[in-house]
């Protein structure tokens, strides 16, 4: 989407769920994240890149999460049910993880060029090659040797 059509958007969507439109701006430095908000300076700072090259219906679910943080902060029960009352659903988006919706799966899809896969299947795509033992960070906090990542 057009930056310009986003700021449309987000404002339709601030107005309709009774929210103040906050400051909105874009950044293509933005790596780990597809969106921030910072409540206290009523700003929301988007991932350029993302919102370039997804559509309306993603773009709306990243504006209504960034949103609900305006009330608030972390990704307790609360914001769950603000997010909800928003008509989306409550997930965590990160460029990191190259998380999207897509057809109302929740997957993996921006165009990283290196993917990787645990013994549970669970998918990572890296901008750079691994150049050490990974393991996956969804079957393990730390790092362990049962849940590496294998080159797809």
């Amino acid at each position: 989407m057009k930056q310009t059509d986003i700021l449309i958007l987000a404002k339709k969507i601030a107005e309709q769920y009774g929210y103040t439109l906050p400051k909105i701006t874009f950044n293509k430095r933005l790596k780990f994240t597809t969106g921030k908000c910072y409540k206290f300076l009523n700003w929301i700072e988007l991932n350029l890149d993302f919102c370039l090259n997804n559509n309306e219906e993603i773009i709306s679910g990243l504006i209504k999460h960034e949103l609900a943080h305006m009330k608030y902060f972390d990704h307790g029960d609360q914001w769950k049910k603000e997010v909800i009352r928003m008509d989306t659903i409550p997930l965590f988006c990160t460029a990191k993880m190259n998380r999207m919706i897509n057809d109302g799966v929740w997957t993996c899809d921006i165009n990283y060029p290196y993917q990787y896969v645990c013994p549970n299947g669970h998918i990572s795509r890296k901008k750079m090659p691994i150049k050490e033992k990974s393991s996956c960070g969804s079957c393990s906090k730390y790092y362990d040797e049962k849940y590496l990542l294998k080159l797809i």
